[in-house]
């Protein structure tokens, strides 16, 4: 996992845990270590097995001062060959923030529309994704709940209304 970073102050406690399949692995993690990369720049993270590591999925969450600031999940191996979901905003309001996040992560992860995209009422926006199971979460620029929907099956694409009754 690589991030840029800024506003860090060496001596800062850090953490970052990895989890396998929804199950912590400590082996990966670094717990409550003190920052020594200075204010500004990138970073890394990474876990590893000289075998190779075992299929499944992968989360890692970046926390600083005991405050979870980032986090994001990926398949590796197993059958997850990309497909097509499409999220159509059949809301009144702004979706500026969505969150597609596997089922068995323990966080949504980051943005998936950016810094800039929005969904407008009516609009939709189709995202690449690995098959699976998915939860979703959409805001609005307020931070408001749009939408929230959990168990989405994404073995084959899809495409999901966003509603104000789910």
């Amino acid at each position: 996992a690589f991030w840029d970073y800024e506003g860090m102050v060496d001596g800062m406690t850090w953490s970052a845990y990895w989890f396998v399949d929804g199950e912590p692995d400590e082996g990966g993690s670094i717990l409550n270590a003190s920052w020594v990369g200075g204010a500004k720049g990138n970073w890394w993270v990474c876990i590893h097995d000289d075998l190779g590591l075992r299929d499944g999925l992968y989360e890692a969450v970046l926390e600083v001062e005991g405050e979870p600031l980032i986090s994001d999940a990926i398949f590796v191996g197993g059958q997850h060959p990309i497909v097509q979901f499409t999220v159509v905003n059949d809301t009144s309001r702004r979706a500026c923030y969505l969150l597609i996040s596997p089922s068995q992560a323990h966080n949504w992860g980051q943005d998936d529309l950016g810094a800039t995209e929005i969904v407008e009422p009516g609009a939709s926006r189709t995202f690449q994704v690995p098959a699976g199971q998915y939860d979703l979460k959409a805001l609005d620029c307020s931070l408001d709940t749009v939408a929230e929907q959990y168990g989405i099956d994404l073995s084959l694409g899809a495409t999901f209304a966003l509603s104000s009754a789910q």
